[in-house]
């Protein structure tokens, strides 16, 4: 579906940059991948991605705070790539931490989920990374070449609530 096509992902190491990128892939895009990280690691997924999918599959550590390496992370790509046909600029930082919601109201992880989303998210469900890449596997494709100034927000129903 997107053979041919060529792919910088940022933030793609982890998470919902990663789930994009394997989708990117796993449709036949050829792949810049991009995060801080274990270095080992990272070129162990980059590897792992290409062998997987069957596509070309370059990496950066660029830090994307520093206006410099962000445009040299594009340089880059199209420097071991050819060029740059899709940007999903994806890289930030997101803070976790125990929900200790759960552990003063004695509640089950379960439990829990569903108080949290229940009051937000109609569906109780969360959005997975895999369906976000699905998404943009759907936005990079020919099928949504007409698809423009549209927001689609993936969110089990929160903003239709």
């Amino acid at each position: 579906m997107l053979k041919g096509k060529v792919a910088v992902v940022t933030g793609s190491t982890s998470g919902i940059g990663l789930g994009i990128a394997r989708a990117l892939a796993g449709a036949g895009a050829d792949l810049m991948i991009n995060g801080l990280g274990d270095a080992a690691a990272t070129r162990e997924l980059r590897e792992e991605i290409a062998a997987t999918c069957g596509v070309r599959v370059a990496l950066s550590s660029a830090d994307l705070s520093s206006q410099t390496e962000a445009s040299g992370l594009i340089e880059e790509a199209t420097r071991e790539l050819g060029r740059v046909d899709v940007l999903v600029n994806n890289a930030g930082i997101q803070h976790v931490a125990p929900v200790h919601l759960a552990a003063r109201e004695n509640l089950d992880a379960e439990e829990a989920k569903v108080r949290l989303l229940g009051e937000k998210q109609p569906s109780l469900e969360f959005t997975t990374p895999e369906q976000l890449g699905a998404l943009a596997v759907f936005i990079c494709s020919e099928a949504a070449a007409q698809l423009n100034g549209v927001a689609l927000p993936v969110d089990g129903g929160w903003l239709a609530r």
